[in-house]
């Protein structure tokens, strides 16, 4: 007989529910399916995993589901170990007699809620999802809010697998909660269903074997004159106190590893963040030094364009002198010449004066002009026109320094 589910979710969504506040966060969050596990069950899973052996073992998975702000949300506060399961195909597998029990423990410790799925522990095979297991899953398990939780002792992993959008595949979870809550179902459960054998139990039955003499092997066995017991306290006290020793050493282990996984990740983000800023500071020495090589090439630019500027000045300068002084050779030539054909024309057309008296040469002096030259040498400005005609002048108003001018004879 197998569990019957709800389907409209009235026995497993409750009217006052409020989100846990104490809360772990494990992984990311899922918009679409928030899960909440109390810590008790996440305890007694591993507990339950680590005993006889750490074999291939199932359980269920109870609570409540209902659906908040368009999410769905699983609250588990439950798990109940399937007893009676068989191998099939070296497979475990429930049986008639896993369910009876199941119902029973769902009667007893676990009234008005649901199971929300169910949990495969499967050492050494991390959280890998079967073939079998989905298909089994997508047979008994057909509603969109229930889980498989797949749990691996040996490594320490675990994981929610749950249905996509059109339920045509499973799905891993992207993370779930872990709730700190007063769960007394779940204690008294755990309490009655110790998964571990009392260690005060094995010691009366010890002691009291060596009372009746049987060696060690019957001990060990449990065979030949084995008897009842002699225990000073009742089975169900000791069942109570080593649970209870149990929950809070597995409580304070997981405490000390949750301490000792914090103080590792402040460690990794301590050297990553050091070594983030010795990179920055190693970046900001390189810009600096690469600031100050480029202010130096400025400089050195700067320095050559003005040497390039003096020196284009004293090109042109030294050009421009030169052209002139060309242009004033090439006019003082061409200036001789006419005077010099000019007197020999005169010459030739007045050999009288030439002959009457000794032709003089002046050299023109800074500041002369041919109306001084003439008051010089006539004491009179009225000669220009004889001193212009002598030495071929065509303008009276120009004359150049240095230049030598026939002054002929009246």
């Amino acid at each position: 007989m197998q569990y019957e589910f709800p389907t409209d979710g009235s026995e497993c969504a409750p009217k006052d529910f409020k989100f846990p506040t104490n809360i772990k966060q494990m992984g990311n969050v899922d918009r679409d399916l928030k899960i909440y596990m109390e810590d008790y069950v996440y305890t007694y899973l591993y507990q339950y995993a680590r005993s006889y052996g750490g074999v291939e073992k199932l359980a269920v998975l109870v609570g409540r589901y209902m659906m908040v702000d368009d999410a769905q949300v699983v609250l588990i506060s439950g798990a109940i170990q399937a007893k009676d399961t068989v191998k099939d195909k070296d497979a475990e597998i429930f049986t008639e007699e896993s369910w009876n029990y199941i119902n029973r423990q769902m009667a007893t410790y676990f009234k008005g809620l649901c199971i929300l799925g169910w949990v495969h522990i499967q050492p050494d095979f991390g959280t890998y999802l079967m073939a079998r297991d989905e298909v089994f899953h997508r047979e008994c398990f057909k509603e969109k809010w229930q889980l498989l939780f797949v749990v691996d002792q040996s490594e320490r992993a675990d994981g929610f697998y749950v249905y996509n959008k059109d339920k045509s595949s499973l799905r891993s979870a992207r993370g779930y909660f872990i709730y700190y809550d007063k769960n007394e179902m779940m204690q008294n459960f755990m309490i009655e269903n110790s998964t571990i054998k009392p260690r005060a139990a094995i010691e009366e039955v010890v002691f009291d074997n060596k009372a009746s003499g049987r060696t060690a092997v019957e001990r060990l066995l449990g065979i030949a004159g084995r008897r009842k017991p002699v225990l000073k306290v009742s089975e169900s006290n000791i069942d109570r106190i080593d649970a209870a020793s149990r929950i809070r050493q597995v409580l304070r282990k997981k405490e000390e590893d949750r301490e000792k996984e914090t103080k590792n990740r402040y460690v990794a983000l301590t050297a990553i963040c050091g070594t983030l800023c010795f990179a920055c500071l190693m970046m900001c020495a390189n810009l600096l030094s690469n600031r100050n090589r480029i202010n130096h090439l400025e400089e050195e630019l700067s320095s050559v364009q003005q040497s390039y500027t003096a020196i284009n000045k004293m090109v042109e300068n030294t050009t421009a002198q030169v052209f002139a002084a060309q242009n004033t050779e090439t006019t003082k030539e061409s200036a001789k010449a006419p005077a010099t054909d000019q007197l020999e024309g005169q010459v030739d057309e007045e050999p009288v004066a030439n002959q009457t008296g000794e032709i003089q040469v002046y050299c023109v002096e800074e500041g002369d002009s041919l109306w001084y030259i003439s008051q010089k040498f006539y004491g009179t400005d009225d000669e220009v026109e004889l001193i212009k005609k002598a030495n071929g002048i065509n303008d009276e108003n120009v004359i150049f320094l240095g230049e030598e001018l026939i002054i002929p004879k009246r």
